[in-house]
């Protein structure tokens, strides 16, 4: 496993330093977007996700041997301490894997440069890791639920049991994210309204940068994980004539509300996002209404709106 980080994080610094060459834009998006930082945050995360399985994998293997209350309690307690941390860290590698291959598909582009897809390849030797415990992990699942059947089972059981569908849930997450830098299924690009300059110009910078960050946080999610971008999400449904459709969603980020809509085009094998306001929420249902009206306008063969 250690081999495996230390090869992802190398190849993620070679990148770099390779396709900031493409042209000054390369270089300068990748100094604006911070990818040199997101590499060292990368190798940390990496490290500690791997300490927190070890943890919480070798309290689980303590269980399973010793089907005991205290060892039980101990697992669930393992998990229920280390699991925020491994969250925390998947976090950090999504950011910096996924704005690393995106800066170097698109400011950062070299024609037939073997790099992005070295480094896809050493993200898969990471899911060669997960099955080796599988197997044992699912048969403490099927012992404890016995056991949660028997009313004076202890409460142990249970608590064990809830801890890990949790951490079950966890791993599901990690690899469907691995599953998609490895494999991806669409590239995710993001388009830009004048409206939405407009809106963006008002914010200061600070504020910017937090925005840009939740939203991309959550745009991702749409590569790996629909469920939980339509958790971070509302989708809008307007009312449009029959057989028309508009993906209309609304980003809630403290007091400011980023409308957007999504396009798949699997011709082009992409995902686009185009932003259409970021206004603060007093402002939201005035703005909204404008855009489904512009939306109907379109779809309808109207007359367009800037």
């Amino acid at each position: 496993m250690n081999a495996a980080i230390e090869n992802i994080c190398s190849l993620g610094l070679k990148i770099l330093k390779v396709h900031q060459s493409a042209s000054e834009k390369a270089l300068e998006q990748s100094r604006h977007w911070k990818l040199e930082e997101r590499q060292k945050e990368e190798r940390a995360a990496l490290q500690q996700s791997f300490n927190v399985g070890e943890i919480v994998l070798g309290q689980l293997d303590v269980a399973m041997q010793r089907m005991e209350p205290e060892f039980l309690s101990a697992a669930a307690v393992a998990i229920d301490q280390n699991l925020p941390r491994f969250e925390e860290a998947f976090v950090t590698m999504r950011h910096a894997a996924l704005d690393l291959l995106r800066w170097t598909q698109r400011a950062g582009r070299i024609e037939g440069s073997a790099l992005p897809d070295e480094y896809r390849a050493s993200y898969a030797q990471l899911i060669s890791f997960a099955p080796e415990f599988k197997p044992r992990l699912e048969a403490l699942q099927q012992e404890l639920l016995e056991l949660a059947h028997d009313p004076e089972a202890d409460k142990s059981v249970q608590a064990l049991l809830s801890a890990i569908t949790r951490y079950n849930g966890a791993l599901d997450a990690a690899r469907r994210f691995i599953q998609a830098i490895v494999e991806p299924p669409l590239e995710l690009v993001f388009q830009e309204t004048n409206l939405f300059i407009e809106d963006w110009k008002s914010y200061p910078i600070e504020e910017r940068g937090r925005l840009a960050s939740d939203l991309n946080d959550c745009c991702q999610f749409l590569l790996y994980d629909e469920a939980e971008f339509n958790k971070r999400a509302e989708a809008v449904n307007p009312q449009l004539p029959e057989g028309l459709e508009a993906s209309l969603f609304v980003l809630p980020v403290d007091t400011v509300r980023i409308l957007f809509t999504v396009d798949e085009d699997p011709v082009f094998g992409q995902l686009t996002v185009t932003l259409l306001r970021a206004v603060r929420s007093d402002c939201h249902d005035e703005a909204c209404e404008s855009i489904i009206q512009t939306l109907y306008s379109e779809l309808t063969g109207g007359a367009s709106h800037g």
